[in-house]
């Protein structure tokens, strides 16, 4: 592992445990959480260039009105905020996404 990377993953993981959460899985599924919702915002990102550069129209992961709920918007919310706002907004918003989505028999 990077060690840039790996200094960076050390430091959240003080901060998850001085903020009392105490269980590894706890940590291991926020970081995680947070992970996968910079890789959709990356993937987005990537989305929009192309969709720029070639004039194609590509499917968008946030519709005008959540982009709100993209990584780049909200991370440098912290604390109770952050809590609050993935918690409250971003997570029931992903949970209709999936509930959404087709399912592949």
């Amino acid at each position: 592992m990077n060690c840039e990377i790996r200094k960076k993953l050390d430091r959240i993981v003080d901060i998850l445990w001085t903020e009392r959460a105490l269980s590894p899985t706890t940590y291991i599924e926020q970081i995680s959480n947070l992970i996968y919702l910079k890789l959709l915002d990356e993937k987005e990102t990537s989305g929009e260039l192309v969709e720029r550069l070639t004039g194609s129209d590509i499917k968008t992961l946030y519709p005008k009105q959540a982009q709100r709920f993209r990584w780049s918007k909200f991370r440098l919310k912290s604390g109770d905020d952050l809590r609050d706002f993935m918690r409250d907004e971003v997570f029931p918003y992903m949970g209709n996404l999936v509930k959404q989505a087709p399912r592949i028999t």
